[in-house]
């Protein structure tokens, strides 16, 4: 008889086991058939979509291609919930949050970009668990003497802005538990090689902390830094700038009027899809006279090139005309910087990952015929190890 309810109890667990397991895997699909999805402030690039269905060959060869670039994967059923449920459980609940995650959060709500890539974790790179090596910082000053030497021989200076990763400016706010193996790190490596060998190099760190003492130098949503740490850095850049030109005068912090609204949308919170629960505010830097810099027409981007070619120009024809290889730091910079040159025209190129190094554009160089060229890195794409295929002068 014991036996008997036993068993009868077993398949009664079995069978809710199987409905549920069932249900699971139904629930996406069906979401998907009757397109039900949930609003989810989940921060990702859009997937293209899937061509008509055809069976001509290059119709089943886009598919094929789209199936193989994880289309299934970013287009599952409730996928946006799915991952937001994900990292509440992760972050908010278990505190499980860890560097090789996309982003690690923090004390007190500050969030920090972590696995980028599968080559680039922007916090063990703080944590020195890898330091450059002597071979690698050789052919990294290579690479940035051969570009220095070549716009030398066509009278063009060279200057290597390097923009701070946010854990080198806020690193208290890093859970204990992950602490550093050294006492420096890849960034003093990469400043101290090329000072040696006469690469003139900005090192931001101590200008945004000098922000950060002052004011907000990063937004703790956000990656990046605020107009009011960008301004610092701006400072530093033009003060670096007056050995080239004399006449560059950088503003005060008195020509601007620095503010907060509501509203900011940082990144790093979108990619874990809780922008609504970690908020902040936009700091703004109001000019309290017009600037005169002015956005002109640019182009289309080219190959290998993340954003489309900007240029600014000044009606001041006597001010210096340079051209600026940069990434998404210099946004902020532009509108101070943009003051002091009549025609800066920037360009961003893809930055450098495990098979390319970041490519210099000699022919728009040759076309601008710049009086200075500056190259511009975030601290993460520029202390990376280079890609065996590091050539001396890349296209």
């Amino acid at each position: 008889m014991g036996n008997t309810a036993n068993s009868r109890a077993s398949r009664i667990v079995a069978v809710m086991v199987s409905i549920v397991f069932i249900g699971a895997i139904l629930v996406p699909v069906t979401a998907n058939i009757l397109k039900i999805n949930p609003e989810v402030p989940l921060q990702e690039s859009d997937t293209n979509p899937m061509p008509s269905f055809s069976m001509d060959f290059p119709t089943v060869g886009q598919v094929i291609y789209k199936l193989r670039r994880n289309w299934l994967d970013r287009n599952f059923g409730l996928r946006r919930v799915l991952v937001r449920w994900e990292q509440l459980l992760d972050v908010r609940v278990l505190k499980a949050s860890m560097p090789w995650d996309p982003v690690l959060a923090g004390n007190d709500d500050w969030l920090y970009l972590a696995q980028e890539n599968p080559q680039l974790n922007v916090v063990n790179d703080w944590r020195v668990t890898v330091p450059l090596t002597p071979g690698q910082l050789d052919i990294w000053v290579n690479i940035f003497r051969t570009r220095r030497d070549w716009l030398a021989e066509k009278g063009i200076r060279y200057m290597v802005v390097v923009a701070p990763n946010k854990v080198s400016i806020y690193p208290d706010y890093i859970p204990k538990r992950f602490t550093k193996a050294r006492p420096f790190n890849k960034m003093d490596q990469m400043v101290q090689a090329l000072t040696s060998a006469g690469i003139d190099v900005v090192d931001l760190r101590p200008a945004l902390r000098e922000a950060r003492a002052n004011g907000t130098a990063f937004y703790r949503t956000d990656s990046h830094w605020t107009p009011f740490g960008a301004f610092f850095a701006y400072q530093e850049i033009a003060s670096r700038l007056q050995k080239y030109f004399p006449n560059l005068k950088p503003a005060p912090l008195s020509d601007y009027a620095v503010g907060e609204r509501p509203g900011l949308k940082g990144g790093l919170a979108g990619m874990i899809a809780m922008s609504d629960i970690y908020t902040e505010n936009v700091v703004t830097m109001e000019p309290l006279s017009p600037r005169k810099a002015r956005e002109t027409t640019g182009r289309e981007a080219g190959l290998n090139e993340f954003q489309p070619l900007s240029i600014y120009e000044n009606e001041d024809a006597s001010l210096p005309r340079t051209v600026v290889l940069r990434d998404s730091f210099v946004h902020e910079v532009i509108p101070f910087l943009a003051e002091h040159f009549s025609r800066m025209v920037f360009v961003w190129p893809f930055p450098t990952d495990a098979v390319h190094v970041r490519g210099f554009k000699p022919q728009i160089i040759l076309d601008e015929k710049p009086d200075i060229v500056i190259d511009e890195f975030v601290e993460r794409y520029f202390t990376q190890p280079p890609p065996p295929s590091a050539l001396p002068m890349e296209q």
